[in-house]
């Protein structure tokens, strides 16, 4: 907010207190804050509106430009007189109130508001000279762009009319537009050192194109209609003397002998006869007539492959079609399955013929051992499986139940054809463990090593930690060995392999 006045009030006791007063504040509100602020009493409000109200009073008579008649300046003189002597009269009684405990100004308050209303109005007429003056030194920021075109027509002659001013206007600037252009033109070729030459077949063209465009369209189709229809006469002609000319030539041959022109003179006749073809013909072929544009020829390729050579109904066709789409996905497919396990890691032959004799002789041994009466054949009811270990039997089970089931005695060579079909369809572990012959080997005691080992202190903690973490796991582990003891019943599920099949089809 910006500051107009300041005011310096007398409190007594050597005090004094300035009032800064803002523009478009209210006197009345900046009177009570200035007597709250002072602890003063509330009867010396309307002296300091007052004294607020003379000295914005005074501002504006000591801005004002305007020059009021006599008796109005007069009013006014006296006016202010009498306002001094009531502001004097107020900073007098504020000044002597010194040490009293509640200072009371005596004020007429018919006096006081007739004193209002006068400033009320002078503020109310000061304010709206302020704003017509404010209003009448306002720029406007708006600026009309007037183009030139505009200008050219403001200019005009008032004697001509609007539309020919306008195509006159048009005919100056399509001709200054030539003369830009043409000037441009000749800056552009002075530049240029090259000069392009015409060749023979060029000029011709133009020659034709000259030639064609100066006669009438009418006027050129007629020729070409007659020269066409001369061209099909004289290649009748043409067609009926050839055809007379071989019956003559086929008469005459017997009289007259071929080598009668030498051979090197007819091969130079025919080449100049071609070449002059071919001159005649080649600005015909190339270029069109009308245009002088190079005329355009297909290139044709082969038909697809993909045609309908059977000319099938569009149906069908199409339908074929499908079963092709769908066996190609297929065989792509199919190639791409081939590719990644021709990727994948492959076994050599001589790492094949190495498991292959172990497998083979570790079940010959198993056979052996199985064969109680050594005649080299087993069944279900001529076998012994207490040679044999607990987990070994556990993965032949399946080849045992079955040739119980069927009853069948089976030879050396179809128990390792069974067992090999059995091993295939077994997993990794089980399989190594067939293959490794795992045997019932007794643990030695430690009493019989003479190593012994010894723990140190940090060993020690560390295993006594863990050991009272894992106490109350170790407690459950018990508790449910415990359940699972009392419960005798183990279920098994059993799934036919069809190992004998190959006996059953026999």
């Amino acid at each position: 907010m910006q500051e107009i006045l300041q005011i310096v009030f007398d409190l007594g006791e050597m005090k004094q207190e300035t009032l800064k007063v803002y523009r478009d504040s209210d006197p009345v509100q900046l009177a009570q804050d200035f007597v709250h602020q002072h602890n003063l009493k509330n009867e010396a409000v309307p002296m300091i509106e007052e004294t607020i109200w003379h000295h914005l009073k005074q501002m504006t008579i000591n801005k004002s430009q305007t020059q009021d008649n006599i008796f109005d300046r007069l009013h006014k003189e006296a006016q202010i007189k009498q306002q001094r002597k009531q502001i004097q009269f107020a900073n007098q009684q504020l000044s002597q109130r010194g040490n009293m405990p509640s200072p009371v100004l005596n004020y007429n308050p018919g006096d006081i508001l007739y004193q209002k209303g006068i400033q009320h109005k002078e503020q109310m007429e000061r304010l709206q000279d302020q704003r017509k003056m404010e209003q009448s030194q306002v720029e406007y920021p708006f600026k009309p762009f007037i183009s030139e075109r505009s200008q050219l027509i403001a200019k005009r002659p008032h004697k001509q009319s609007m539309p020919d001013y306008l195509i006159q206007m048009g005919k100056d600037i399509s001709k200054h537009k030539d003369q830009m252009r043409t000037s441009r033109y000749q800056i552009e070729t002075q530049e240029c050192s090259f000069r392009p030459n015409i060749n023979q077949i060029s000029q011709k063209i133009l020659m034709e194109k000259s030639r064609n465009s100066q006669s009438n369209i009418y006027d050129r189709l007629y020729n070409e209609g007659m020269q066409s229809k001369v061209k099909r006469m004289s290649n009748m002609e043409n067609t009926e003397s050839q055809s007379q000319s071989q019956l003559f030539n086929q008469q005459s041959s017997r009289k007259h002998s071929k080598t009668e022109i030498p051979f090197l003179e007819r091969m130079q006749i025919s080449v100049f006869e071609q070449r002059k073809k071919k001159e005649a013909n080649q600005p015909q072929q190339e270029y069109d007539q009308s245009t002088g544009q190079k005329l355009y020829h297909p290139q044709i390729c082969r038909p697809p492959i993909s045609r309908n050579a059977d000319h099938l109904p569009i149906g069908e066709y199409l339908y074929q079609m499908r079963t092709v789409k769908e066996d190609k996905f297929h065989f792509l497919i199919e190639q791409d399955r081939q590719e990644q396990q021709n990727q994948r890691a492959k076994s050599l032959d001589k790492s094949n013929q190495i498991y292959e004799l172990k497998k083979k002789k570790f079940l010959y041994e198993i056979f052996n051992l199985l064969d109680s009466d050594g005649d080299g054949v087993i069944s279900a009811q001529r076998i012994e499986i207490s040679a044999i270990n607990s987990e070994i039997l556990q993965i032949l089970t399946p080849l045992l139940c079955e040739m119980e089931q069927i009853n069948a005695q089976l030879n050396q060579q179809q128990f390792y054809e069974a067992a090999s079909r059995l091993i295939q369809t077994l997993p990794i572990v089980d399989r190594d463990k067939l293959l490794k012959g795992l045997s019932n080997k007794k643990k030695t005691n430690q009493e019989e090593y003479s190593f012994q080992p010894q723990l140190n202190q940090n060993s020690m903690r560390i295993v006594s930690t863990r050991q009272n973490h894992s106490a109350s796991n170790h407690k459950h582990q018990l508790q449910q060995k415990d359940e699972m003891a009392e419960c005798t019943f183990k279920p098994k599920l059993y799934t036919p392999l069809k190992i004998y099949e190959f006996m059953l089809n026999q």
